[in-house]
This record gives C-alpha cells, sequence and structure tokens, in this order.
C-alpha cells in the first residue's frame, strides 16, 4: 500500500516535470523563431 502510494506520488510528480520541459523547449522554441 505504501508503495503504490509511493508510486502514485512519483507518477505526479514526473507529469509536472515533463510539463515544465515541454514549457522551457515551447519557450526555447518561441525564442529562436522571434
Amino acid at each position: 500500500m505504501q508503495l503504490a502510494a509511493l508510486f502514485g506520488i512519483g507518477r505526479i510528480h514526473v507529469n509536472g516535470f515533463v510539463r515544465k520541459i515541454k514549457i522551457q523547449i515551447d519557450k526555447t522554441f518561441v525564442y529562436h523563431e522571434g
């Protein structure tokens, strides 16, 4: 049960991290397109 909760938290954290990276990539592309 603890492992499942940890996995759930980790998955949410990873999703947030991926979203941040995508936003950074979008900003970078917009900057270069400029």
